[in-house]
């Protein structure tokens, strides 16, 4: 009997442990929608394109900065490899707002590459370099041999 009395503690901890332990279970289930989360281009800065999407896309409801917010979007759909078309339309938007900027039109062109329309990638790739020429940029071999490997490889 002796015995039995030192075993009835024990049991209740071991029953009142393993009961928080059951409680204390992560919940599962769907994500509720995406809402903003923090400041879109610092989730842009660390490469938390998916995250950035939603702030942007609620920050250009307010119509400031219009060819700069959709450039940002085209690029969180690029890099973040989420959606290329999507991407090319956003680049496309952005231009229209600022055509004298070649890497809108560079990203434009990869956007169109990695979404397999080779010959409008090549356009713009073109597009790209002879605005690089215009503005005396082609000295950047490092873009400027970019866009010439874009227009090979969209060649093969």
């Amino acid at each position: 009997m002796r015995q039995s009395i030192h075993i009835i503690p024990f049991v209740f901890l071991l029953i009142f442990f393993d009961s928080e332990c059951l409680f204390a279970q992560a919940k599962q289930g769907k994500p509720a929608v995406q809402e903003p989360v923090g400041d879109p281009f610092q989730l842009m800065k660390y490469k938390n394109y998916r995250e950035a999407i939603p702030g942007f896309e609620a920050e250009l409801q307010n119509g400031k900065n219009i060819s700069e917010l959709q450039e940002n979007l085209g690029l969180c759909y690029l890099k973040g490899s989420i959606d290329y078309a999507k991407a090319a339309d956003y680049f496309r938007k952005s231009i229209e707002g600022n055509k004298n900027k070649p890497e809108l039109l560079f990203w434009l062109a990869n956007a169109l590459q990695l979404n397999y329309r080779f010959d409008e990638a090549i356009e713009q790739y073109e597009k790209c370099k002879a605005l690089m020429v215009s503005k005396k940029l082609d000295s950047e071999t490092e873009q400027f041999n970019k866009i010439l490997r874009g227009i090979e490889t969209c060649n093969h």
